[in-house]
C-alpha cells in the first residue's frame, strides 16, 4: 500500500532511502505502541487528514492487530476530560488536527522527534503522561482543504465533495453558452437591439495602450485583467483553504501575490512567443468565468476561469502550437512545485501548484473559450496524449481528500 501512495503522488524518484524512511517510521511507531498500555491508548484522528495519512492509518490497522484494537476518535468528538488517564496518539499535523497544535504549542511538553523525508513522529512527554503525534510534512506547513465549508457537505460524505464540485463546474462550462444565450435574449427586452448586437459581435480590440520591452507588448488593460483574475482566484482559494487559526488578510495577500506571479509567468511567456511568431493575442476577463470561479470555490474545488485568451483569429494553428507550449510550461511549473512541496511543504508552494495545475488543465479542455480547441486543431493526437495523463493528475491532486 505504501508503494501505491507513492505512485498516486507520482514521485518517480522514490528510492531505497524513501523506503528506509518509511521503515524507520513504522519501527518507531510500533515500538511506541508496544511500550504503552493498550487499554488506555486512544487514536485521535484529525479532521483534515491527507489522503496519504488516511491510507496509511487504514493499512496500519489492517497489518497490525494491536493498532486495530485501539479506540479511534475524531478530534471534534473529544470532550473535556476524555483524554485524562489516556495515552493519546494524534494523527495529523497542527494544520490538520487542532489538538495536535495545542499539544505542540504547550511549552511544558518535551518533544522527541523522528523525522523522515515524508513526515515525522513526535513523542511527547508532559504532566498528562506520554503522547505521540504522527503526521506527514504537509500537516505542518500546508493548509487543509476545507471541504466541510461546502454546501455539498450537508448531504454528501466529505470525501465525495471535491468530485461533486468538479462535476458541477464542468457541467456549468458545458452549458454556459445556453446560459449566455438566455441572458442575451432576456436583455434584448430592456436594451436596444443595436447595442445588444454590438455586444454580441464584440471584435478583437486592436487598440494598444501600454509599452514595449525589447519588442514585447505590455498592454495596461491586459495586466489589469491578470491582476483581477489573480485576486478572484485568491478569494476562491481563501474560502477553500483558510484554516481557523490563519491570518485571513495575510493568507489572501500571499495567495494573490503568488497567483499574479504564476499568471505573469504564463502570459509573459505567451507574449514572447507572440513577438517571435508575429501573433496578436490578449488575456481578457470573462465575467461569467468570474462567477464560475466563485461558485466552484464555494462548492469545494475552485476552477481558474476568470479570463481567457482572445486573438484576431488569423493563424489558429500557430496559436494552438503556442498555447500548447505555454500550457506545458505552466504544467511543468506545477510538477516542480508539487514535488518540491511534497518534501518541503510551504503555503507558497501549495498555492503555486494549485493555480498552475488549475490553469494548465482547464486551458486544455476542448471547450470554448479555452485553448484546448486550438491545440486540437493544431495536433489532435498530441492533445489526447497530454490531456489524459493530465486529467489523472488533476484528479489525484484535487479530488482525493
Amino acid at each position: 500500500m505504501r508503494y501505491l501512495i507513492i505512485a498516486l503522488l507520482l514521485i518517480p524518484f522514490a528510492s531505497a532511502s524513501l523506503d528506509e524512511d518509511i521503515a524507520l517510521l513504522q519501527e518507531d511507531t510500533l515500538e511506541f505502541f508496544d511500550s504503552v498500555n493498550h487499554s488506555n491508548t486512544i487514536i485521535v484522528q484529525g479532521t483534515y487528514l491527507s489522503f496519504a495519512e488516511r491510507v496509511l492509518l487504514a493499512e496500519a490497522k489492517k497489518r497490525y492487530p494491536k493498532i486495530t484494537a485501539l479506540q479511534v476518535v475524531q478530534e471534534d468528538a473529544i470532550t473535556d476530560g476524555m483524554l485524562e488517564g489516556k495515552t493519546p496518539v494524534f494523527i495529523g499535523g497542527p494544520t490538520k488536527n487542532s489538538l495536535t497544535a495545542s499539544v505542540l504549542n504547550n511549552p511544558a511538553h518535551t518533544l522527541f522527534e523522528r523525522t523522515a523525508s515524508i513526515g515525522k513522529i513526535l513523542f511527547v512527554e508532559g504532566q498528562e503522561g506520554r503522547m505521540a503525534v504522527i503526521a506527514d510534512n504537509k500537516g505542518f506547513h500546508n493548509v487543509p482543504k476545507r471541504v466541510d465549508k461546502s454546501p455539498l457537505a450537508t448531504f454528501l460524505p466529505e470525501a465525495f465533495v471535491p468530485a461533486a464540485a468538479t462535476g458541477i463546474g464542468v457541467t456549468l462550462l458545458l452549458i454556459w453558452k445556453f446560459i449566455a444565450a438566455f441572458l442575451f435574449k432576456a436583455a434584448r427586452f430592456i436594451i436596444a437591439s443595436k447595442i445588444m448586437n454590438r455586444i454580441k459581435k464584440r471584435a478583437f480590440n486592436e487598440q494598444f495602450r501600454g509599452f514595449h520591452i525589447s519588442g514585447v507588448r505590455f498592454k495596461y488593460r491586459e495586466w489589469a485583467a491578470i491582476l483581477v483574475a489573480s485576486a478572484v482566484f485568491a478569494v476562491s482559494l481563501s474560502y477553500m483553504y483558510l484554516a481557523p487559526a490563519t491570518n485571513a488578510l495575510l493568507f489572501f495577500l500571499v495567495t494573490c501575490a503568488v497567483n499574479f506571479i504564476v499568471y505573469g509567468f504564463r502570459h509573459f511567456t505567451r507574449l514572447c512567443f507572440d513577438k517571435k511568431h508575429g501573433l496578436h493575442t490578449e488575456y481578457t476577463l470573462w465575467f461569467l468565468g468570474l462567477v464560475f470561479t466563485g461558485i466552484t470555490g464555494w462548492l469545494g474545488n475552485a476552477f481558474s476561469l476568470a479570463g481567457y485568451i482572445r486573438s484576431d483569429g488569423k493563424r489558429t494553428k500557430e496559436e494552438g502550437r503556442v498555447a500548447y507550449i505555454v500550457t506545458m510550461l505552466t504544467f511543468g511549473l506545477f510538477l516542480v512545485t508539487w514535488l518540491w512541496n511534497f518534501f518541503s511543504p510551504s503555503i507558497v508552494l501549495q498555492m503555486t501548484m494549485l493555480l498552475s495545475l488549475a490553469i494548465a488543465y482547464l486551458q486544455m479542455l476542448p471547450l470554448a473559450p479555452f485553448e484546448g480547441k486550438k491545440v486540437i486543431a493544431w495536433k489532435p493526437g498530441l492533445w489526447a496524449l497530454t490531456f489524459i495523463p493530465m486529467t489523472v493528475l488533476y484528479m489525484c491532486v484535487n479530488l482525493l481528500v
